[in-house]
Parts: C-alpha cells; sequence; structure tokens
C-alpha cells in the first residue's frame, strides 16, 4: 500500500426505518446480496472521519465488497455482514492521515483544519423535522455551525425559508402546541393509555389542523438542483411527498462532518412517534432565537444555487465539480485531497500507484500527495469531484 494511490471507500450504510427506502442499496448494487434486503437505509456515508478504506479490493464488482451497515459513530452493527478483516482488507481513514496527514490531505488543509473536515452522504428521505444551523461567526450556548449543501439525484419535496407572511410568533406558539400535545401522547403510551398506531393517527390529525407548514415556503426541486444551506440560519426540511412513485427527497450531500447534537436546532419533527412511544427533543426557543429573518435569505431563487463557474456547488468551505465524460482526463489535486463518485456509468480512476474501478454510486479517495489523477470512463459517465477551499 502506497500513499498516494486511490483507495476504494467502504461506504457506511444507516439504516432509517421510518423514514428509509431501497433507493442506495438498488444504485449501488447491493441489492443482488439477498442479506441486504432486509433494510431500509436512509444514508450512505461516503466519506467522513470514520471511513474505510479498501487495501485488498479494487473493484466494486468484487463479491468481497460490501457496505457497513450501524452508525456514524458506531462500530458495524452487522459483523457477521462485513467479512473484510482490518489487518489485511481496510484501513481506517483516521489511520492512514496519521501515517502523513500533509502527504494526505495536504499541508493547507491540516493547517487550517487539524483533520478531516468533510462529510460528504447519499440520502434517501421522506419527511424530516423542521430545523436549521447556526450561521457562522455566531455563538450560542453549545450549538456549532454546520455548513451543508444538497445536490438532488431524483425530483424532490422540501420546505426552505419563512413564508413572507409570517406571524413569527403565531409560528412559535404552534410549534409549542404541537411539542405539548406530542409529549402527552408520548406519555399515555408509556402509560399504556393508548397504543402507538392511534397514538400516530391522532398526532397526523391534530398537526394537519394547525397546519405548521403555513409558515415556510415549500418547494419542488428538480434532478440536477442545488440547495445550499452553507450561510446557516435558514429554516429547512425534507416533506413526504404524496405521490406513491416518489422515491423521497434523493440527494447527494456535502457538509462540514459535525454531528447532529451540536449542530441541528429543531422546531417540529413531522409527528413522529418511535415504537417505545418516545417523541424526539426539540430546541423551539433556540430555533426561534437564531432563524435567520432576513426575506432575501428565506427566498430560495434569490440564493446562489446555481453553477458557479465551472462548479456545480462552491461555497467557502468545499467546491463540488460535476463532469460529464465520454473520454479520459486528467485532474489535478489541486492542494487537497480529492473525492470523487460515479453518479452514472462506470469508471476507472488511477494515479502513479495503482488504480481503483468503480460502478454507479461508489466513491474513491485520492490522497493529496497524488498530484494527479485520471479518470477512464469505461462508458459515458458523469463524475463528481469534490475537494476543499484552500
Amino acid at each position: 500500500m502506497q500513499s498516494n494511490q486511490p483507495f476504494l471507500i467502504i461506504p457506511k450504510l444507516i439504516e432509517q426505518p421510518t423514514w428509509g427506502g431501497t433507493y442506495i442499496l438498488t444504485k449501488k448494487q447491493f441489492t443482488q446480496n439477498k442479506r441486504f434486503l432486509q433494510f431500509k437505509i436512509g444514508q450512505s456515508y461516503e466519506i467522513f472521519s470514520g471511513t474505510k478504506l479498501a487495501t485488498s479490493i479494487n473493484t466494486t464488482s468484487d463479491e468481497r465488497f460490501i457496505p457497513e451497515i450501524g452508525f456514524p459513530d458506531t462500530p458495524d452493527t452487522r459483523q457477521e455482514l462485513f467479512t473484510l478483516k482490518p489487518e489485511q482488507d481496510f484501513i481506517s481513514l483516521s489511520d492512514l492521515i496519521a501515517s502523513g496527514p500533509d502527504q494526505i490531505l495536504g499541508p493547507k488543509i491540516m493547517k487550517k483544519y487539524g483533520k478531516m473536515p468533510l462529510l460528504i452522504k447519499i440520502n434517501q428521505a421522506q419527511g424530516n423535522s423542521f430545523q436549521l444551523h447556526i450561521r457562522h461567526g455566531q455563538t450560542y450556548k453549545h450549538w456549532i455551525p454546520k455548513a451543508e449543501s444538497f445536490y438532488y439525484f431524483e425530483k424532490g419535496l422540501i420546505t426552505f425559508g419563512l413564508n413572507p407572511n409570517t406571524d413569527i410568533d403565531q409560528y412559535k406558539s404552534t410549534c409549542i402546541t404541537i411539542e405539548q400535545y406530542m409529549m402527552d401522547l408520548s406519555n399515555k403510551i408509556k402509560n399504556h393509555q393508548i397504543v402507538v398506531a392511534d397514538a400516530k393517527q391522532k398526532a397526523q390529525e391534530f398537526i394537519q389542523s394547525l397546519n405548521p407548514w403555513q409558515f415556510v415556503n415549500t418547494h419542488v426541486t428538480q434532478k440536477g438542483e442545488v440547495v445550499d444551506l452553507s450561510g446557516g440560519g435558514v429554516h429547512h426540511s425534507w416533506e413526504r411527498n404524496p405521490d406513491p412513485h416518489s422515491f423521497g427527497n434523493v440527494l447527494y450531500e456535502l457538509q462540514e462532518d459535525v454531528m447532529d447534537p451540536v449542530s441541528t436546532i429543531r422546531s417540529f419533527d413531522q409527528g413522529s412517534i418511535k415504537n417505545d412511544g418516545s417523541v424526539r427533543n426539540l430546541q423551539i426557543e433556540d430555533y426561534f432565537t437564531l432563524i435567520d429573518r432576513d426575506p432575501n435569505h428565506n427566498d430560495l431563487h434569490l440564493l446562489n444555487k446555481n453553477n458557479v463557474g465551472s462548479s456545480t456547488i462552491s461555497t467557502d468551505m468545499y467546491v463540488m465539480d460535476a463532469h460529464d465524460l465520454r473520454e479520459v482526463h486528467t485532474f489535478e489535486t489541486r492542494d487537497c485531497f480529492a473525492h470523487v463518485h460515479i453518479e452514472q456509468g462506470t469508471a476507472k480512476v488511477s494515479t502513479t500507484s495503482g488504480f481503483v474501478e468503480l460502478s454507479a454510486g461508489h466513491s474513491c479517495f485520492i490522497p493529496y500527495s497524488a498530484e494527479s489523477y485520471t479518470i477512464h470512463p469505461m462508458q459515458p459517465s458523469k463524475i463528481l469531484v469534490s475537494y476543499l477551499q484552500t
């Protein structure tokens, strides 16, 4: 193993029984393995601080190439499925970085961040909480900013920003009333006064009568559209599409690698109730203290969400370039590592020290020390290349 070779990324799949699906498994061709058909997957972590990189496998067609399934901050919960061994088959990204931080991430990235700061994931979501992230430069309690941007793989449905006619006090009062009602239902379930199914039905009826969606803007997002939330402070949610043929919100997400408990501020959780009767804790006071009320920041159409120069996404932190390739093309690593994802097609990615072959839905990591890498599309392919600003 050399530090300037490309590494096949072993995706970490996150189960989401209430809002996940089969899109990610199908895209990655893991449904061919019947062992994975039991899972509803909501997210695939394509790179983050806990990523594993294959060392004995260099093609996604290898039958040994299977994902981890678990949670981002825990070990693989399906050890009987994940058969690769760390001493011979993979290395953790953190161990690879420790072997030569400047060579792996790039000296400018290490000086600026001191670690791998980027998280890239694929999401399939039918419904999500009303939420926001604190703006960069703000300090409030324990909250940490988290820049994030969405690139849609399929048509979706979201809420974004405050409706310009919103009475903010009425909106806050509505969220508080719903939270109190949900807590009451939760207590009744735990005291065996009502069953979960009936509680869920009552929750939806009550929420529909108050209609919290009246206070925010709803948008249909198109395939290939970008939604940039990197500025922070803006309300957003993924909504449940009533179209039975909809995949939900299927998107490629770039964000800072910051966990939800210190970054995601919620005001409404769509009436979700777990099977044990528990409901999610909300941060309604913080949400309404920190929400950006500037009308120009709450209008999706006024934000710079389209191509920036040659880049599909370009923020102060990260960049994603989308390339439609039919011929061999060589890229420089700039001042940073590179992350390459195959949205459509198949491709061979090589450096002077090795190569990997990727089918659609899969990713690889290129260390900074490679200096350059070549992508050879085996058929017309759409390639997403991501890196950090330096």
